[in-house]
Formats: structure tokens, sequence, C-alpha cells
């Protein structure tokens, strides 16, 4: 506070508040029809709580466990968050990088906890919980039954005739379901955040999207077998992530969408080739230098080395195609170790490839 604010607020006198306030309530909209259902019925979930405390956790992981400094030598990871954990997570619906739904693997027992539990109860008493199609609107919290299990879900869209779009808030998917397949939630069911976020990848833009890249980014993640590893940056839904390949170190799956930085040789060459036109266009016709393409003029820089932090499971032994297996290690009498021969010729193979890169580094 400066010196010509604490003079006035010195000499002027003390605001004097007006008895006319009161709190006004808009009798209207979905958010009063959901306060007089939580009124109505107490024991019944009609709102899920936000998912911003599955985000919170991660900072607060990263806050207790390392010193949270920002990686200055990638642009697209925010300042403050450079160590930020990541963790498994496959996609069950994907559009495009703008619009995508992740199911963190760390979530899976607890997802299928929630899927017994309200299996259960509903087969032991369904008709209690069926609800009232008037209570039954955009946004509401409910229970709904796809194929034999009954699983969480919210009201997205109420369709023509009996019919309604849910999204199953666990799954990160969107059905269309019957009234006859939707139940009132029990409230302890609906103290749990939804356990798949809504989130679009950071630093792409919706502009920069045309078919190729959104049919380049459906391949890209069923090359990796719908799995990725996430990397939360913000506490907002839709969630600004990174996605990450499953088994190579820090490979970002989509700097390929990226916008690209201005390349500082692009500028110096354009006004060589201004003065180069000035010079020819004054009757200049000397071969001086040669006028480079902006592909000449480009530095392209050596593509850093990836390197494995996880290798795919091996198959069962029942699946090994040979009938023939050798020992190739004994440990000691309870363990030894055995290849087939298509294991012998791989592992040959692996290790030529590995001896050259040695080589050549």
């Amino acid at each position: 506070m400066d010196w010509g604010t604490s003079f006035v607020h010195k000499y002027m006198p003390p605001e004097e508040l007006s008895d006319c306030r009161m709190l006004v309530m808009v009798e209207s909209g979905t958010e009063y029809e959901i306060r007089k259902l939580i009124d109505e019925f107490p024991d019944v979930c009609w709102k899920f709580p936000c998912s911003t405390t599955i985000a919170q956790y991660h900072f607060d992981v990263a806050a207790k466990n390392k010193p949270i400094i920002a990686d200055k030598s990638n642009p697209h990871v925010s300042e403050g968050i450079g160590d930020l954990p990541k963790f498994y997570a496959t996609l069950p619906f994907f559009v495009s990088p703008f619009e995508i739904n992740i199911q963190p693997k760390y979530l899976d027992k607890a997802r299928l906890n929630m899927s017994e539990q309200l299996q259960r109860m509903y087969e032991e008493n369904s008709q209690r919980w069926k609800p009232d199609p008037k209570n039954i609107f955009d946004t509401v919290a409910c229970a709904c039954k796809s194929g034999d299990a009954w699983h969480r879900a919210r009201i997205f869209e109420c369709k023509r005739g009996n019919s309604f779009l849910v999204d199953l808030i666990d799954y990160g998917v969107r059905k269309i379901a019957d009234f006859e397949n939707l139940r009132m939630l029990p409230k302890k069911f609906g103290r749990i955040p939804p356990l798949a976020l809504k989130c679009r990848v950071r630093d792409v833009y919706v502009n920069d999207l045309n078919t190729e890249k959104v049919d380049l980014f459906s391949k890209i993640i069923e090359e990796c077998g719908n799995l990725v590893r996430v990397e939360i940056t913000s506490v907002q839904e839709p969630y600004l992530v990174n996605l990450f390949h499953p088994t190579i170190s820090n490979y970002n799956l989509c700097e390929v969408f990226y916008r690209r930085a201005p390349d500082p040789g692009h500028e110096a060459a354009k006004w060589r080739k201004l003065k180069e036109h000035e010079r020819r266009e004054n009757g200049d016709t000397s071969d001086q230098e040669d006028m480079l393409s902006d592909e000449e003029e480009e530095e392209f820089s050596d593509p850093l080395p990836r390197f494995v932090i996880q290798l795919d499971r091996i198959g069962k032994a029942t699946r090994v195609p040979d009938k023939k297996l050798q020992v190739t290690h004994v440990e000691n009498a309870r363990l030894i170790y055995v290849k087939s021969n298509w294991q012998i010729k791989q592992t040959t193979e692996i290790e030529e490839i590995l001896q050259e890169k040695a080589i050549c580094y």
C-alpha cells in the first residue's frame, strides 16, 4: 500500500454495510435441480466429486520425493514441473491429441472392486434403486448396466424416448443406454472421484490438426498396444498431459504434432537471398555465391539415442513352438535357464547388433 492510499484510508470514515443484502438463489437450471434431489434423497449420489484430486496427488508426490526443477532443455515442460512422475495408462477413447480419455493402470484394482461391489448390491435389490424418470436429466450421477456388469455413470444427454447417452466415468467411454438399465447410485459409491481422466496433449493446438495428423495419432497409439506412459502437467479438466512410449525412455509420442521452433539459420539465409537478388538486379552477373534452397540451408542434427526402460514379457513355455529346449545356464540345483532354438538365434543376432553399435560409439 503506497502513501496516498494509506492517507485516504486513515481519514475516510469506515464503510457501512447495507442491511438489505441477501443471498439470492436462482431456482432454475441443472445445479438447482440437483441440489433439490440431494435434499430430498440424502442417501443417493446425484453428483460426483471432481477428479482433480488424482492430478493433485501426482503433484504432491513430486513435491515430497523430488525437488521440482524445470527442464530448460524441453520447451514442452512448463516451469516448475520437470520432475512429475509418469504412470502407465490405457486409452479407451481417443479422437485426436486434443480429445483423449485415459485409464491409469494403478487404478485397475480399485475399478474392478467398485464394479464387483455394484454387481452384488444390484443383484440383491435392484428394484429399490430404480429411478423416477423425472429425476434423470443431464449431468446426473447414476449406475448403468453395460453387458452383465454395473458401472458408475453420468448422464451426458437425454435422447428421444427412453434412451440416454451416458459416460462410464471409471472407464472413459460413452454409450447409449435404455432407461431400464439405469439405477440410482448409493451415496457411498459417489465419494470416490471418476477413475478415468479427460485429457488433451500439451502444446498441441486444434487448428494445427488435419486428417493426416489425426490418422497418424491413431496409428501411433495402436503401435504401442494402446498403452502409454502419462505425465500430467495441470490440475484442471481437461488435463494437459505428455504421452511417452511405454518401453523407450523419454520418447515423447506427440513430438510430431508440436509446432516447429523457428530456425535461426533460416532468417540468415533469407537475407542472403535478398542480397543476391539485389546484386543481380543491379546487373552484377558474377557467380560469387550460389543461391541455396531452404532445405540446403537447414542444418539437421542427429537424433539423440533412445534407451529401453522395460522389455516385453517372454511367452509362456506352453506357447514355445519348438519342442527341444537347450540348457544355457545352471544357477543351482533348483534353478536352470533354458532356451529354444528360436530364442538362441534371436539372442545371437541381438548380441551382434549391440557389438556393432558399441564399435560405432
